[in-house]
């Protein structure tokens, strides 16, 4: 399990949506090796997430084909965009807490094999901080959608205030 990943959480306008694949493949290179109940949930909660992020995407990209759709389109399309990116916020919520599980669970299972080699207890290190890094992204992402949403509803309702 010596996979490099790393990816950039700097700040700019577009949601840091990254290529999960490296990601996957080194989960799955985790998981191969479990020996514990706690080394399995932590594998299964990373895919959750990996999962539930994929699925926020194509749910980003859905509300994208309607925004563009609405510039020549009747409102409702607006709504349907709105609703894919709520999809996408909630869907966004649970990989967080998912990446979060699978942390936590990678710390039980370090705490169960205190016995585990050096190189072992470092690469546990180093996914319970992909882990991390990989929920502050997702949180990262949702902020640029709840702000997008909120900027699409004022953009069709106009602001009251």
């Amino acid at each position: 399990m010596t996979t490099a990943y790393h990816h950039d959480t700097s700040s700019s306008n577009t949601p840091p949506w990254v290529p999960l694949d490296a990601l996957a493949d080194l989960w799955a290179a985790f998981g191969k090796e479990a020996t514990t109940a706690a080394a399995t949930s932590a594998t299964s909660k990373a895919f959750a997430a990996l999962a539930a992020e994929r699925d926020a995407l194509r749910h980003f990209n859905l509300a994208r084909q309607e925004q563009r759709r609405s510039l020549v389109a009747p409102s409702s399309t607006r709504f349907r965009a709105s609703s894919d990116l709520d999809y996408a916020i909630e869907l966004l919520s649970k990989a967080a807490e998912y990446w979060f599980e699978a942390a936590h669970a990678l710390e039980e299972h370090a705490i169960t094999c205190p016995d585990e080699a050096t190189t072992s207890l470092q690469n546990l290190r180093t996914l319970i901080g992909y882990a991390l890094e990989q929920r502050l992204r997702i949180w990262t992402i949702a902020q640029h959608l709840l702000v997008e949403q909120v900027a699409l509803y004022q953009q069709h309702y106009g602001s009251d205030r």
